[in-house]
């Protein structure tokens, strides 16, 4: 039986919704996959083993949904996006790139403490071990302090002290202030006394007894005025 022109009209339009709705989930099906960002914490920023403030962690993140959250102001996307650029993680490694969005990050309003904590660290050690056009190691104790200055939890005083001990771009060779935060290392939660004991007994013989007695002096003074460190250890 012939179907009359009105019905043929309605069942040609059903078949063009059904392959129209066919085609579209094929192409939904055969689209690839948006990439996705690793964030592995051990790798990002080193800490000492001994330090048990911290969990080395791995995330998987879409960088789609990463870009789009840390464009509208998301600290921790900033964060991981940072590190998707500084370490080459889906995207082109941009250490520009990376240290723009750590600085975001640093900067946005309400952040945890540990979103500013490792916003603030991220900053100092890409201006330590960051591509010739960002490495300024001045720069990079300005940083660390600020994270010693939040925390005070072994792995920045460290970051410091070898720091000074080293010397490097922008900021000279300074044992006493290598001795310095390595005492404070040796008195915050979580230190690994003994090893820290042994790296700043290494730059004491280039200090002089007056030297030492006024850096013990300044620790002190230091403690005075970040008790979180203080009560950490006594």
């Amino acid at each position: 039986m012939a179907l009359a022109p009105p019905e043929k009209k309605v069942l040609v339009s059903w078949i063009l919704i059904a392959c129209i709705a066919i085609g579209l989930t094929l192409f939904l099906d055969l689209r690839p996959e948006p990439p996705y960002i690793t964030s592995e914490s051990c790798k990002v920023m080193p800490r000492p083993p001994e330090d048990k403030s911290w969990e080395c962690f791995i995330s998987h993140y879409n960088l789609d949904e990463v870009e789009a959250k840390a464009a509208a102001g998301d600290a921790d996307m900033q964060i991981v996006l940072g590190d998707a650029y500084h370490y080459g993680e889906v995207v082109k490694a941009d250490d520009t790139e990376a240290m723009k969005w750590y600085r975001k990050a640093a900067d946005s309003i309400g952040l945890k403490d540990w979103e500013a904590k490792e916003a603030t660290i991220r900053i100092a050690h890409l201006y330590e071990t960051g591509t010739r056009n960002i490495r300024d190691y001045q720069e990079a104790s300005k940083w660390y302090q600020r994270a010693a200055e939040r925390d005070g939890t072994s792995d920045s005083y460290l970051f410091l002290a070898h720091l000074y001990e080293k010397g490097g771009p922008g900021l000279l060779q300074d044992y006493a202030e290598a001795y310095f935060w390595y005492s404070l290392a040796i008195l915050a939660p979580y230190s690994n006394t003994e090893k820290y004991l042994k790296e700043r007994a290494a730059v004491a013989p280039t200090l002089s007894f007056e030297q030492r007695t006024s850096i013990d002096k300044r620790v002190g003074e230091w403690l005075k005025a970040h008790p979180a460190t203080a009560a950490a250890k006594h």
